[in-house]
Parts: structure tokens; C-alpha cells; sequence
């Protein structure tokens, strides 16, 4: 998989530079207003998604609001057969606590029409959402001051002065008042930096938290950069499942040229439709990207039937969130769990002690 990286000819910093340079301008600060943005929720193969009836904003954090601090929070939850929000879990994070407790709080006050299947009411286990807090209308804006600093440091990387850049990017990040589009400038440089520090782990989670704001906050031409460097570092890592849909979301762009990645996922493609078997390399850690989040791992499964071995540490539960059913059981080796196709598509969450460790068999349909 190596030769993927290598194949990859696109120059995020000069994306980086060339869209700062066309997009900068004077910092907006208005009054304080929450945002929250609905991902959009994968259509259910069979009933009737739930309905929102009371979605109230969030309250801004007042310390975060003093300061004027912005963020969002990514979040999945489930939605019960009455309607109700309950198991919220945190996906991704601008990395506040605050925001991320307020983000919480809001979602389990919601209230919605339940998800019907075959006229009755379910639960509807798979329900994601953005939970945008900004300053009205400068989430895609980025200040002159700040594109001053942000060449500084560039200027500074470009040398080969890696320490001296990254002290600098750790000092930009605690400057008060960034916008919802200068958090992710900052994040595709430290994944720059993780790159060249050839720290893999650290690069995926910067090009993630800098990918998980909404397209309104960067160019399209900048996500296509990011968006095609994270699904070459995922298909490196053998990551193929979280491949695949950055390469779905990439694609979902119309400018996007796939081309050098199209071979690779089409190899994974006739891989899940094979007999092979296949693992994905588990780790329970506190989320990277998000500080108050219990120490767990997220994954989403390519097959229906999935196996867990090789455990080096101490697992607590196995968790499937799918469209129709959540189902929860100890998580251990010597046990097959059959995902029935009724359920419709699932994502998994394994909890454990940090830094348990495990492999994650993908069992092919014939086993």
C-alpha cells in the first residue's frame, strides 16, 4: 500500500497557501450565535426515518463566549421508539470540553417523531449530527493577523526549523477568538508537521479534525487536497474501511480527480466481496479528537459478520449502532457476531481500558 502515498500528486501546502492568499480577510465579530448543522443521515433501507419535533441550539458556553471561542462537535446517538435522545457518543471535536459537555447536554433535550418499520415505531440507532458554535458570520473567515502568523509559521517549516514551527502552531491554536475556518488551517498544518515527523497516528488525526467542520469553512479545492491525502494515509495504515469513506466523501465533489485512487479501492472492493479473510488493527484510547470522551474504538464494518481476537488487555462492550437495531454484548474472543441485513448499515464501538489492544476479523459471507 505503500506505493499509494507515493502516487499521490497533490500539494496541500500550496492548496493551503493559494487559498489563504485568495480567501483572507478582515475578522467579523458579531454577536454570539450557535449554529448546529444536521449531517446528513443515511437514508434507511426499510420505514421511515424519525422526525425532529424540538431541536433547541445549544447554549453557548459563557467562558468560551467571553473569549470568543468557536467549535463544534460531531455526534451520534440513538433515537428511541418514543422519541427520545439517549447513548449519545462523540465522533469528532474541535477539542473543547466545553463545547463538547453543551453539545451533550442539547441533543439529550431533543425531541423527535420516532422512526417507523413496517408501520411501527423503532429505534432508529444510527443518528448523526453537527453542533456548530460560532460568532455569526465568521465561520468561513480568516483575519489578516491570522494569515500573517500562518505564513510566519510556514515560512518558519518551509526552513526545516520543525521544533520552532511547532511551538509556534501549538500558540496559534490558544489564541482566542480563531474562526471555525482558521481551526482547520491550523489543523491541515499540524497534520503537515505530524507528516514530516513521520508520526502517522498524529497525521490522521489532524487531517480528520480538519476535515470534520462543514465544506461552507474551506475551499473546495483545499478538501479535495485533504480529503485525497487522508484516504492514501488510510489505505497506507490498511485503515480500509475508514478508506472508504473518505473516498465516498471525496468523490461526493464534483472537481475531484480519483483516478490515482480508484485501483486501491477497487482492490478493496473485490477484497470484501471475497473469501479472503481480512483485520482491521484495534487500539481502546481516549478519542484523540475529543478530550471528555470514555476510552473506546470506532469502526465501521465492511461485512456482516465480525470476529475479535489477539485481545492484549482488558475489553469491556461490543456496541453495534445500526439503522434499526443497537445491540450490545461483552466483547471477547471464540464469538461471531452475524449482522443481520434487516438491520441495515451499523458502525461498532468496542470500550475497554486504554491502550487494550485487539484485532478485528472481517468474516467473509461463505464462512
Amino acid at each position: 500500500m505503500l506505493a499509494v502515498r507515493a502516487g499521490i500528486s497533490h500539494d496541500v501546502d500550496s492548496l493551503l497557501t493559494r487559498n489563504l492568499e485568495m480567501r483572507a480577510c478582515l475578522l467579523l465579530i458579531a454577536i454570539a450565535l450557535v449554529t448546529p448543522g444536521a449531517l446528513a443521515a443515511e437514508s434507511p433501507q426499510h420505514g421511515i426515518s424519525a422526525k425532529p419535533i424540538d431541536r433547541s441550539p445549544p447554549r453557548y458556553p459563557a467562558h468560551e463566549l467571553r473569549r470568543n471561542q468557536q467549535g463544534w462537535v460531531v455526534l451520534n446517538y440513538v433515537v428511541t421508539d418514543d422519541g427520545r435522545v439517549v447513548e449519545p457518543v462523540i465522533e469528532e471535536s474541535s477539542g473543547s470540553p466545553a463545547f463538547e459537555r453543551a453539545a451533550i447536554q442539547t441533543v439529550e433535550d431533543w425531541r423527535y417523531e420516532p422512526a417507523l418499520l413496517n408501520g411501527e415505531p423503532v429505534q432508529q440507532c444510527k443518528t448523526k449530527v453537527r453542533i456548530a458554535f460560532a460568532i455569526r458570520g465568521s465561520q468561513d473567515k480568516v483575519s489578516r493577523p491570522f494569515y500573517a502568523r500562518y505564513r510566519k509559521i510556514e515560512q518558519t517549516l518551509n526552513e526545516g526549523d520543525i521544533e520552532t514551527a511547532s511551538a509556534a502552531l501549538e500558540s496559534a491554536f490558544e489564541s482566542e477568538g480563531l474562526t471555525l475556518a482558521e481551526m482547520s488551517w491550523l489543523w491541515a498544518l499540524r497534520a503537515r508537521i505530524a507528516g514530516m515527523q513521520g508520526d502517522t497516528e498524529q497525521q490522521l488525526s489532524a487531517l480528520r479534525r480538519a476535515m470534520a467542520g462543514s465544506p461552507e469553512w474551506t475551499p473546495e479545492e483545499l478538501r479535495v487536497g485533504l480529503l485525497t491525502t487522508l484516504t492514501a494515509l488510510e489505505l497506507e495504515a490498511g485503515d480500509f474501511s475508514a478508506a472508504m469513506q473518505s473516498y465516498a466523501a471525496l468523490q461526493s465533489i464534483d472537481s475531484a480527480d480519483t483516478s490515482t485512487l480508484d485501483p486501491f479501492i477497487e482492490q478493496i472492493s473485490s477484497l470484501v466481496e471475497s473469501e479472503e479473510l481480512f483485520f482491521a488493527e484495534a487500539r481502546i484510547g481516549g478519542n484523540p479528537n475529543c478530550e471528555t470522551c470514555e476510552s473506546q474504538w470506532q469502526y465501521q464494518p465492511l461485512r456482516r459478520a465480525i470476529e475479535i481476537a489477539d485481545i492484549d488487555g482488558e475489553l469491556g462492550n461490543l456496541e453495534l449502532r445500526c439503522e434499526w437495531q443497537r445491540f450490545v454484548d461483552e466483547a471477547r474472543e471464540g464469538v461471531t457476531w452475524n449482522i443481520p441485513e434487516s438491520w441495515g448499515d451499523c458502525s461498532l464501538v468496542v470500550h475497554g481500558e486504554t491502550g487494550s489492544t485487539f484485532k478485528l476479523f472481517e468474516i467473509p459471507a461463505t464462512t
